[in-house]
């Protein structure tokens, strides 16, 4: 568990962020396994993005100021940047912790987030997606596997010349039943230019 001052960016590698985001919705218990991939994804946005916060937090410390799509920070504001979670110093000071949550098993709606956090300034960035085999004849834009938005996404961060992204994809054609399922629902790289 991290201390309330944070731990130094220098420190935190991509399995930590990966590790502190699955135990954070693991937290939300049986509220987050009914809400994983049914429809409307209304209320699995809304978990996974606290999700993302509370690991913001966990990383870098409880001193900082956050906003994300569920709650404002001091100033009134939710979504700065357009960016689904924030966790960054107060006074707005330095960005720690940004994260994209994208629904959507679609490469272009994908794409475009990871071309926005590759643009943003900050500790860590994460992007948080999903791929669901096709059952019918794919789309060219299907994110159909792991592999396939691993490799996608890493040429738009690359082309950036971008600092490393955290890329934690879901299967949505995973059952979860108990909280502990999400260790094995989640799979994760490091995108980008891991040593800009």
């Amino acid at each position: 568990m991290c201390s309330d001052a944070g731990d130094d960016p220098q420190t935190i590698d991509f399995h930590k962020v990966v590790n502190r985001f699955i135990e954070e919705l693991k937290k939300k218990s049986d509220d987050a396994v009914s809400a994983y991939a049914k429809k409307p994804r209304k209320r699995w946005t809304e978990l996974a993005t606290q999700a993302l916060v509370q690991a913001g937090h966990a990383l870098f410390g409880l001193h900082l100021e956050h906003a994300s799509r569920t709650t404002k920070s001091s100033w009134g504001r939710s979504e700065h940047l357009t960016v689904d979670a924030m966790v960054y110093e107060k006074g707005r000071g330095p960005i720690r912790f940004i994260a994209e949550h994208e629904n959507a098993p679609s490469l272009d709606p994908l794409k475009t987030q990871c071309w926005k956090l590759a643009h943003i300034r900050a500790d860590v960035r994460v992007l948080v997606g999903y791929y669901r085999r096709p059952r019918r004849r794919p789309s060219s834009d299907s994110c159909r596997d792991f592999d396939t938005g691993k490799a996608q996404l890493h040429k738009v961060a690359e082309r950036v010349h971008s600092g490393p992204i955290i890329l934690i994809l879901g299967d949505l054609d995973a059952k979860s039943k108990k909280p502990e399922d999400f260790e094995t629902i989640y799979r994760a790289a490091q995108i980008g230019v891991v040593n800009p």
